[in-house]
This record gives C-alpha cells, structure tokens and sequence, in this order.
C-alpha cells in the first residue's frame, strides 16, 4: 500500500506527507535534513512542520540552542482521526436537520 496516499487520504497534503514521512525515516532532525531528504524549499518545510506539530503528527526539541524534529508515533494517528470522527457526531444532528429542511422546501 502507498504510504504517501493514505496520508493524503487521512488529510494530507503532498509536502506534509512527505515531511512526516522523512520525519519517520530520518528520526530526529533539523530542517537541513528534512530539505535534502524531501528536496522540498526551507520555507515550506518551515510551514509544513508548523502545521505538523499544530495536528499533532510530529513534535520538537530544542537542543544548544537548535530546533530538532520527530514524528510522533504512527499509532498517534489514529488518535487523529478518532478525534475527527467524534467532531462529526458532533455536529450530525444539526446537519441532519438541514437536511430534511432542504427537502420540506423543494
């Protein structure tokens, strides 16, 4: 199975993908690292690993004073989605109720 696009199916974008999964192959690293794995700009990586530990898929130490990245444990992921899947219960009532409001007006 392709890593890249389950990751992408989960809410991935390609450079995130990417990222996370040089993250897992790399261990900890800097961005210097990341950029020559992934051959993606500084800048991007920057964004990406911003958004990455925001969502919870990687994390980072700061060691003489550098930032060092790592991928969370792939298990975590399902955390993700759980939590995901739980935000829409949610919000499925209300949705429901728009629906059949849609259909009384047609």
């Amino acid at each position: 199975m392709n890593k890249q696009k389950v990751l992408k199916e989960l809410g991935l974008t390609d450079g995130e993908a990417s990222v996370y999964l040089s993250l897992l192959k790399l261990g900890e690293a800097q961005v210097n690292k990341i950029k020559v794995d992934t051959k993606l700009n500084r800048t991007t990586i920057y964004d990406i690993l911003d958004k990455l530990v925001k969502i919870g898929f990687a994390s980072y130490i700061i060691r003489n004073e550098r930032k060092f990245f790592r991928a969370v444990n792939p298990r975590q992921l399902t955390k993700y989605l759980e939590e995901k899947k739980e935000n829409l219960e949610k919000i499925i009532p209300s949705l429901e109720k728009l629906h059949g409001l849609e259909k009384k007006q047609v």
